[in-house]
């Protein structure tokens, strides 16, 4: 049985899921690509990963790299671009409630509006693309670090507060591989 406690941690969770849905679920039915898909999607159907592999090391881009590389293991790396930018987006959104909820113990109303907030207002001109992939997946990361940090914090247990700690240094970094986390 779920307690009260938990029950009013739900549905400010589920009513931020179903906003950010009913607020940018479109953007996965879109097959419009911009800016630089142009350049990879026919090297990614191709496979001629090559190209993109000395394209994106000269800057040091790797995240982009290997997720072009997964995308077109799956078939349609369009779809699988906007997927892992729809999910990462809203997952930087929920871990952003769930900081502000338990570090720095906003009240349910506060912490809600703030990350509706975070997750509605529209970031970058296209919300869901592959040429923002990488900034959507490195902010889910941050913010995932930066939860697992302050769970870290509050755990008595040293060993498994030393792994969490670990763990979102490694987080933290691989998420600082972007230019910028303002957008």
């Amino acid at each position: 049985m779920i307690s009260p406690a938990k029950s009013s941690e739900t549905k400010p969770i589920l009513a931020l899921v179903f906003l950010y849905a009913i607020g940018n679920f479109l953007l996965l039915f879109s097959r419009s690509i911009y800016w630089d898909t142009w350049t990879w999607l026919p090297l990614i159907k191709e496979n001629n990963y090559k190209i993109i592999w000395d394209a994106l090391y000269q800057t040091k881009r790797f995240t982009p790299y290997y997720l072009y590389r997964i995308s077109g293991l799956l078939g349609d790396p369009v779809l699988f671009f906007k997927l892992i930018a729809f999910i990462s987006c809203l997952l930087a959104g929920l871990f952003l409630y769930g900081i502000l909820r338990k570090k720095l113990s906003l009240r349910i109303d506060r912490a809600f509006f703030i990350s509706a907030f975070f997750i509605l207002t529209p970031v970058f001109l296209v919300r869901i693309d592959s040429s923002i992939i990488q900034h959507s997946f490195n902010i889910m990361l941050f913010f995932l670090a930066a939860f697992i940090y302050f769970i870290a914090e509050k755990n008595k247990n040293k060993l498994i507060a030393a792994i969490n700690y670990t763990l979102s240094w490694i987080l933290f970094f691989l998420s600082f591989n972007t230019y910028s986390l303002l957008a």
